[in-house]
């Protein structure tokens, strides 16, 4: 029995809002979304969220969010964090915020990579142990016949 749906999503002329930059095309008579349109749609998707918002609102949020979820030790912390996250580029214009967080802040964007070897190598074998233990759960299951 072969599937009959089809692998990308038709959408008519008549559905796209007045806003979007993309057309649809026809082409051997099928409708197809433009390589723009597509384009934009996921730059909007992944757009950051908190760059619409004021810095009182995101450290309003912060707080909220420490109250909400039993963290008022850390509250400083969280509005600090939040700042940062709002503009990533700007550290230097964020309250608060010590020399030695900037420095791990850079740290991180400069070095990505520069955790120790025994964090990566834990990670990998973590991983290796969990696709060994899904093979032999699947073996299992298959020979019970419970797959």
């Amino acid at each position: 029995m072969s599937s009959t749906f089809p692998s990308v999503l038709l959408v008519p002329e008549d559905d796209i809002s007045s806003g979007a930059s993309g057309r649809l095309s026809t082409s051997t008579g099928k409708e197809s979304i433009s390589k723009e349109s597509t384009t934009s749609a996921a730059s909007a998707s992944s757009e950051n969220p908190l760059k619409a918002k004021s810095q009182d609102e995101v450290v309003a949020d912060a707080e909220r969010f420490a109250r909400e979820h039993g963290l008022e030790a850390y509250v400083e912390v969280l509005k600090r964090v939040a700042l940062v996250a709002q503009n990533p580029d700007a550290l230097d214009r964020v309250p608060g915020l010590t020399d030695e967080e900037k420095a791990a802040l850079r740290l991180e964007v400069e070095k990505p990579w520069s955790q120790p070897f025994m964090l990566y190598y834990l990670v990998v074998m973590c991983s290796l142990a969990a696709c060994v233990q899904g093979v032999r759960e699947l073996r299992i299951c298959a020979r019970a016949g419970l797959d």
